[in-house]
């Protein structure tokens, strides 16, 4: 099961006047869903490293890719105890940044 797909099962993927919601929404939602500690936990970087590198850029490229792919990994038994068993390394990265935008606060 995809994200998209765990979240139409789960009647999470509209908001309260029946519209989809967006794809950030959507991670927003899954992060919660996985355990907003638990994503923090797997974060490549401190909250001020994090908190730094959001003043320039909302994607977090001032973190290497190396140390988002390799804590993508940590989050795999979860998603795949959720059911969701069809997501690769991208699609989880992108998790843990909303993750990190959350927990930096913005």
């Amino acid at each position: 099961m995809t994200i998209l797909e765990f979240l139409e099962s789960k009647r999470m993927n509209r908001d309260e006047d029946g519209n989809e919601i967006s794809y950030e929404e959507a991670r927003i939602k899954v992060v919660n869903a996985l355990g907003f500690e638990k994503c923090v936990e797997c974060l490549p970087a401190s909250k001020e490293e994090i908190q730094e590198a959001l003043k320039n850029d909302k994607y977090l490229t001032k973190i290497s890719f190396e140390r988002w792919d390799s804590k993508a990994p940590l989050l795999y038994d979860d998603l795949n105890k959720m059911g969701i068993t069809q997501i690769g390394v991208t699609e989880t990265v992108d998790l843990l940044k909303q993750c990190a935008r959350m927990w930096a606060g913005q």
